[in-house]
């Protein structure tokens, strides 16, 4: 697919982040639909030669408020991250060092190198970017937890069977390798999901799925357990009762999250097509007790039969979803939120696809109460007058409406407008939630971007912050920005995140077909060293304008750049190509208060598109230049 080249100005006025006022979309935009199909995911290949290249610097990038830093930690070509939610791709210690893996792959379009790709962060800096897999054979979907005193562990799907890697000591030594086969007839289970518990860390749980049928399902979730660092499993595929087919048809992949704390374990699983549920053991796995969060007003959904009636349609969850533990160990989870209807039999279906929200729920409440109409249950306006709607896709210019009207809306895997949400808590009760929300102003003329949005909460829930967009920096103006992923565990309100961006709106690899061309991911590494401090501030303005007018635009050899400044100033002009690389500084540029002409030499440019920032010590213009 052609790459999508032509970049809009992003059009921000001074606004600040304290506006909470939620922001509904025009009605004739919500009626709009697209069919989507549903389709089982299939991710088996052949493995092929390790690719390696040589590591990169890693160079710090703080943002505008110094109490950010944002780092590159890793690279890849393959960008399908999760079909749905994201693994625990991120964990955190409490000296402060950091274990970050990805799924990374660089030989299209086969990616037969694709594997774990792991960095380390030793509490002052990264390691170099990884150039190759962990593994010594092509995996997928890995997730990292500690293990034991000191050490780690990570589990990721193979062409047959699971990958366990384990180390005594995190962040150094030889990986101890060992390989799990599935059950008779299920070679390839796969998308899973891990953590551990015990006063050491010493049982390793994971969930995955089972691909293939199993047991009375399409697919079912099955359970691991390892108590010798991942060398034998002594709970081994089992399929627990309450998520069986005495309850369910099929376990969509990817729509779960997992969490432990001291010996509870919790796994979540929700989607558009079952119930929303906590399973939860309190003895390290031995047994489970299931919780229904939202109940689904169609239990056995099945493609063919499950027909809603032509004047029904569904609010439910996206299928992105992600839960942390507490301090005493009860469960937190948020949950994107999606439109839906099935008038048909078959396997597509109406995805109403404005529809936005991030929905919230935690053990300490009754399950979410249903609505008049039971398919409005988690609709954002039934949520909100419960006070569990958490997220949205903000009014960024403040102007009453939320402008996302005249590009298209890039869908992904998971549907929401907002949608792969994230969260942790520290050992205070301090939450903090982070979303990829479709964000008004940011687009590249045909599909809108999305930026990473963060709230916390000081009270575990109780109440919530302003909120914040990680992606105002002028470095992310051209950057499409994705799968966030939060430490689940945190100390004193200090808090890790990790996330992808790329260039282009949706993915290369997306299962429903390819949205653009390969490009090279990025994955940042975001650390909040004060969050409460940063996140509880009205006083975190953006003086981004769009006032430089350039002619002529397309141009060859030369432009002027015609703009206003508020008063005399000197000024720095900075220019930057679609990858946000900056390629020319002109510095002590004096201004005059008013009009102002500059005379711009792009004779050495290539053809393309280019963002010039004009900055004062009081204003900051944008403007674009077309270069034939």
């Amino acid at each position: 697919m052609k790459k999508l080249l032509l970049l809009s100005l992003i059009a921000l006025l001074s606004v600040t982040v304290s506006a909470q006022k939620r922001v509904r979309v025009k009605s004739e935009f919500m009626k709009k639909t697209k069919v989507v199909e549903h389709k089982q995911v299939r991710d088996v290949v052949s493995p092929i030669e390790q690719f390696t290249a040589a590591p990169k610097t890693l160079v710090p990038h703080p943002y505008k408020n110094s109490r950010f830093t944002e780092l590159e930690v890793m690279q890849t070509k393959y960008d399908l991250q999760s079909n749905k939610g994201v693994s625990n791709r991120l964990y955190a210690w409490p000296d402060g060092t950091l274990a970050a893996v990805e799924c990374m792959g660089f030989q299209e379009p086969g990616y037969g190198d694709r594997g774990t790709g792991y960095n380390y962060f030793d509490g002052t800096q990264w390691g170099p970017i990884p150039a190759g897999r962990i593994e010594d054979e092509w995996s997928g979907w890995p997730t990292i937890t500690a293990w034991g005193e000191n050490g780690e562990i990570n589990v990721a799907h193979l062409n047959e069977g699971m990958g366990v890697s384990v180390r005594p000591n995190k962040g150094q030594g030889e990986w101890d390798y060992y390989v799990h086969y599935g059950p008779e007839g299920i070679p390839w289970p796969s998308w899973a999901r891990a953590a551990t518990s015990g006063e050491n860390n010493e049982y390793f749980h994971f969930f995955v799925n089972s691909y293939d049928p199993y047991e009375g399902q399409d697919a079912a979730m099955l359970y691991c357990r390892s108590s010798d660092g991942g060398v034998t499993l002594d709970h081994d595929y089992e399929l627990i009762d309450e998520i069986g087919s005495s309850y369910y048809n099929n376990m969509d992949a990817d729509v779960y999250a997992m969490d432990a704390r001291g010996n509870t374990v919790a796994l979540v699983i929700g989607s558009s097509w079952m119930d929303m549920v906590l399973l939860k053991s309190s003895d390290n796995g031995e047994s489970w007790e299931k919780t229904i969060i939202w109940e689904h007003p169609y239990p056995f959904w099945d493609w063919e039969t499950t027909i809603m009636d032509p004047s029904d349609t569904l609010w439910a969850p996206d299928g992105s979803i992600s839960l942390a533990l507490d301090n005493q160990e009860m469960a937190h989870v948020v949950f994107a939120l999606c439109h839906v209807a099935h008038w048909e039999a078959g396997g597509t279906y109406n995805l109403f696809y404005m529809a936005d929200g991030i929905g919230y729920w935690d053990e300490y409440m009754e399950p979410i109460e249903e609505a008049d109409d039971p398919h409005y249950t988690l609709s954002p306006d039934h949520l909100e007058e419960l006070g569990l709607l958490v997220g949205w896709s903000q009014d960024v210019n403040g102007n009453g409406q939320l402008d996302l009207y005249d590009k298209d809306i890039m869908i992904y895997p998971s549907i929401g407008l907002s949608t792969m949400p994230t969260i942790s808590i520290d050992n205070n009760n301090v939450i903090l939630l982070a979303y990829s929300s479709t964000t008004e102003g940011y687009d590249n003329t045909i599909y809108y971007y999305k930026h990473i949005w963060t709230r916390y909460s000081p009270d575990n829930g109780q109440t919530w912050s302003n909120f914040v967009d990680l992606d105002d920096d002028f470095i992310h103006t051209l950057d499409e920005c994705v799968y966030p992923t939060l430490a689940t565990r945190a100390w004193d309100a200090h808090f890790n995140l990790i996330y992808s961006i790329d260039n282009y709106p949706g993915l290369a690899d997306n299962p429903s077909g390819a949205n653009h061309d390969p490009t090279t991911n990025t994955i940042w590494h975001v650390a909040f060293d004060d969050v409460v401090g940063i996140f509880d501030t009205d006083k975190n303005e953006q003086h981004v304008e769009q006032a430089i007018v350039v002619s002529p635009n397309p141009c060859t050899g030369s432009a002027e750049l015609t703009f206003e400044t508020e008063q005399p100033a000197t000024a720095t002009l900075e220019i930057y190509d679609v990858s946000g690389k900056q390629i020319e500084t002109i510095r002590t540029l004096k201004l005059s208060q008013g009009n102002n002409r500059i005379a711009l030499d792009v004779s050495n440019y290539q053809h393309g598109i280019y963002l010039v920032l004009i900055r004062t010590s009081g204003q900051t213009l944008t403007g674009k230049i077309a270069v034939e």
